[in-house]
C-alpha cells in the first residue's frame, strides 16, 4: 500500500502537535528544515504571508509548525534566575521583587 503526500503530511501534524506539547522544540525545527531541504512543504514566510490554499493539509502542517516556532521563543524558555524560583506569586511578594 503506497501512502499518499496528503496522508503524509497528515501524519507529520500529529507528529508536531505531539513534539510541541512535549516541547521537543529542537526536533520539530529539524524535521522543518529536512521538509523544507527537499522542497516537500513550502516555508511558514509563505504560510504567515497566505500563499497557501486555505484549508489544505499543507497549510494546517505550515500552522502547527509556526506555533511551536512561537511557542519556543515565548518566555516560558527564558531561565529563571535564582533569587526568584520558589518565590511565591502574589501581588505583595511581586512588588517586593520590583
Amino acid at each position: 500500500m503506497e501512502i499518499n503526500r496528503e496522508q503524509t503530511l497528515s501524519i507529520f501534524c500529529e507528529l508536531v502537535d505531539r513534539l510541541r506539547s512535549k516541547r521537543e522544540f529542537e526536533i520539530i525545527e529539524a524535521t522543518y528544515s529536512r521538509l523544507r531541504k527537499h522542497g516537500f512543504i513550502s516555508s511558514v514566510e509563505d504560510f504567515i504571508d497566505g500563499k497557501l490554499v486555505e484549508g489544505s493539509i499543507e497549510e494546517a502542517l505550515l500552522f502547527r509548525f509556526h506555533l511551536a516556532f512561537m511557542k519556543s521563543r515565548t518566555v516560558d524558555n527564558l531561565p529563571v534566575p535564582d533569587d526568584v524560583k520558589d518565590t511565591p506569586c502574589i501581588l505583595e511578594e511581586l512588588s517586593k521583587l520590583f
